[in-house]
């Protein structure tokens, strides 16, 4: 809640007392950032809520400030801007990056795995979150109970007493913080095609999120002691009978032996996903576009987003991957504008070569319904997935093995109301979702059956740069 009360704070200074250059827009544009509370913690609402306090942040450093900035030069010197791309330069790497990346971690840590406690039914136990400036760290809100290095970032779980647990429970938790990086590069994504344009800071924050799931992939390897490792470990023990023994450090040698004889599932899928999430982004290349060229040198912290066609209809494909409970699940996705309407439609696929196969299909409106004072939205997804086995509370006397068996087939339905609350350079709204979901992977969601209830405020900056 805290993070979420300070990054309204900073909204509602922006809106009432910044200073405004009024622009005339398309009315479907929309660029908003919001604060909402999610009743279930789920990534899609936490990694919005981060991105809107990292714009609010971005905002205060002078991202957006017409004296370093080339917005209204055409008088200015060669000399003068040379030395304005300079201080943008020093302003990215004693700012801009560190803040950044601190904000990578939190997102790991906080919108990945803590955020599956609940679902997972464990408690937290210890939060590591240091502030990182390059080589050096220290703990500002936290620090470490744990026996371990004190730069280290993680968030340890302890488990419930009589509780039985499955290695779907753990897969959930340990795959969390990987995913948590694509699913905000999505939300990016989503507004980007809502607005039409394209922010440094999302820029800076889609790089660094590829950077967060490839440094797990290109150092994936078996018996590692990193979150690719574990999952690794857990999808295949689902098949693989793995003694618990072999997880103690003492028989690590014996575990990846194991690993390299008997898994199917092994670090190259890893690696081979890390490289689809870089090169079959466009975002990717846009950002290093953007934030090289567009902000450094040219000056410009908010540039137009182009897709491929016409005003009038245009796209913009992208595949990536995620990691599910069964195995690295591809996606491909098509981002579509078309007569004032924005639509996403994705496919999703995986095979895990041990005979699980699980696919699943999504389509999401932006704005199917829009007026000047609501806008209705929403999404709906199919999936058929293998059934997955959790683990329950176990009552008096009942073996200490009973699972929960659930999934399959499902659906989940939301819809999405942003209605204006105030209306000027910067309108207000109050937004909401609501919806349910029935058990199954969808990224980004509450894995099991529940109700989606999500409410918040919403800012449209869209004439304020």
């Amino acid at each position: 809640m805290s993070f979420r009360l300070i990054t309204f704070l900073f909204l509602f200074l922006i809106a009432n007392f910044g200073t405004i250059n009024a622009q005339v827009q398309p009315s479907n544009k929309r660029d908003l950032i919001s604060v909402q509370y999610d009743t279930k913690l789920r990534q899609s609402i936490m990694t919005d809520d981060l991105l809107s306090l990292e714009y609010a942040i971005g905002w205060t450093k002078g991202d957006y400030n017409l004296w370093l900035n080339n917005k209204g030069e055409k008088k200015s010197t060669g000399i003068g801007k040379i030395g304005k791309a300079m201080l943008r330069l020093a302003k990215i790497g004693i700012l801009d990056y560190p803040l950044a990346n601190n904000f990578r971690i939190i997102n790991h840590e906080i919108n990945g795995h803590a955020t599956t406690a609940d679902e997972v039914n464990q408690d937290i136990k210890d939060i590591s979150i240091p502030f990182k400036y390059y080589s050096w760290s220290f703990h500002y809100l936290t620090k470490p109970k744990l026996n371990v290095e004190d730069a280290l970032a993680y968030v340890a779980f302890q488990s419930r007493p009589n509780y039985s647990y499955t290695y779907i429970d753990l897969e959930v938790s340990i795959a969390a913080g990987m995913n948590a990086s694509n699913v905000l590069r999505q939300n990016i994504s989503n507004r980007v095609l809502s607005s039409g344009r394209m922010h440094y800071y999302q820029s800076m924050q889609n790089l660094l999120s590829h950077w967060d799931f490839w440094r797990y992939a290109i150092g994936s390897d078996y018996g590692a002691n990193d979150d690719v490792s574990y999952y690794l470990s857990f999808v295949n023990a689902r098949h693989v009978a793995i003694p618990d023994s072999l997880f103690k450090p003492d028989y690590e040698y014996k575990l990846i032996q194991l690993q390299k004889e008997k898994f199917k599932f092994v670090p190259d899928d890893i690696l081979k996903a890390g490289y689809v999430n870089v090169l079959g982004d466009p975002n990717f290349y846009i950002s290093i576009y953007n934030v090289l060229w567009k902000y450094w040198i040219m000056g410009e912290p908010v540039t137009n987003y182009k897709k491929i066609g016409k005003e009038s209809f245009n796209f913009m494909p992208s595949v990536g991957a995620y990691l599910s409970p069964f195995g690295i699940e591809y996606f491909g996705q098509l981002n579509v504008s078309m007569k004032d309407r924005n639509y996403t439609l994705n496919v999703r696929k995986g095979n895990n070569d041990y005979g699980d196969k699980f696919f699943g299909i999504g389509i999401k409106a932006l704005n199917f319904i829009q007026t000047d004072k609501l806008v209705i939205g929403g999404s709906l997804d199919y999936f058929d997935q293998p059934t997955m086995t959790f683990g329950k509370a176990l009552s008096s006397g009942e073996d200490p093995k009973s699972v929960e068996t659930k999934g399959g087939q499902g659906l989940m339905a939301i819809v999405n109301l942003d209605y204006k609350l105030s209306a000027g350079n910067v309108p207000m709204y109050l937004t909401t979702q609501l919806g349910y979901k029935s058990t199954g992977f969808v990224p980004g969601q509450y894995i099991k059956a529940t109700p989606i209830i999500s409410a918040g405020l919403a800012f449209d900056i869209q004439n304020k740069h």
